[in-house]
């Protein structure tokens, strides 16, 4: 289990219960801790000494820190355990054997979200809850690769797994695959978008581990960073001269017009304009291919 840590005294407390709870059903620790203003770094190596487990002192970065931790890792699998987020014994142990029994690289799931939390339309719209009902049908299966590239080039920026605290990972496929570090919170997309032709994704349509949204000021992505990330998705998806490969790459063009007309202070109504409403038109239709093909793989797939 690797434990992230950066800035998050309010809520790291709370998260001791649930590291104490997994350590006590044999899951070893691997604390993944950066320089934080609020001390958390250091109550989480007090924490560390209490209840045992591997400290390391690392460089601020998210993914890079994710990155560490995974290669320090000497189990077979492994799981990430972001703050905030929490996970019975009895639900990493679901993830174990499903991961196990399919011999899969790594098993996703949806999370549950509290009543009351922020953003909760938002965090529904994720592509692990918006495609559910063509997931379910690969419940506790490995999901066909041409379906999972669909799905998730037509989910854009969002990333099909969700959060990362409801999935378990092979050890040896991670330490083989890092998280690119270029992309700051969209590392786990760009991530997936190289990797899903590469591993074996299995799903389990049973909720085991709790969201919470943190309100954490998110950096607008760089247009051009975009468009970078894009094509790799088109790239590493689809083959040469494949319709849809062209589709996304149609795709790429339209974001870049409509990010360098909305700029980074858009003006008000700015998308009234002729043009970018014909832009985007073409960048809906774009989308429903995207999702067309996505329900035509999911019901040639259905048994």
């Amino acid at each position: 289990m690797v434990v992230p840590v950066w800035q998050c005294a309010e809520r790291i407390q709370k998260h001791f219960e649930v590291v104490r709870r997994l350590s006590a059903a044999g899951c070893p620790t691997i604390w993944v801790c950066s320089w934080s203003e609020d001390g958390s770094h250091q109550r989480a190596k007090e924490e560390s000494e209490r209840i045992g487990g591997h400290y390391l002192l690392t460089p601020r970065g998210l993914y890079d820190s994710w990155n560490k931790g995974i290669q320090e890792s000497r189990t077979p699998y492994t799981y990430i355990s972001t703050v905030g987020e929490s996970i019975l014994p009895e639900g990493l142990a679901h993830l174990w054997d499903l991961i196990r029994k399919v011999e899969a690289d790594f098993v996703f799931s949806p999370p549950t979200l509290p009543q009351n939390i922020k953003a909760r339309r938002q965090i529904l719209q994720w592509p692990v809850f918006v495609y559910a009902q063509k997931l379910k049908i690969f419940d506790h299966r490995v999901v066909p690769t041409n379906l999972v590239a669909s799905i998730q080039s037509a989910s854009g920026f969002s990333c099909l797994l969700g959060s990362f605290s409801s999935c378990l990972c092979r050890t040896s496929f991670m330490q083989g695959h890092a998280f690119p570090t270029r992309f700051y919170h969209y590392g786990d997309t760009a991530w997936f978008s190289i990797n899903l032709t590469l591993g074996r994704f299995a799903y389990s349509h049973r909720a085991v581990a709790d969201f919470q949204f943190h309100d954490a000021p998110q950096r607008r992505i760089n247009p051009d960073h975009r468009q970078i990330f894009l094509r790799w998705i088109a790239r590493n998806t689809f083959p040469k001269g494949n319709f849809f490969r062209f589709v996304v790459l149609k795709y790429c063009l339209y974001i870049r017009f409509l990010d360098l007309k909305r700029g980074t202070r858009p003006k008000r109504y700015w998308y009234l304009n002729p043009k970018v409403f014909y832009i985007r038109i073409l960048r809906g239709l774009c989308e429903s291919l995207m999702n067309f093909r996505s329900s035509f793989l999911s019901y040639r797939f259905r048994k």
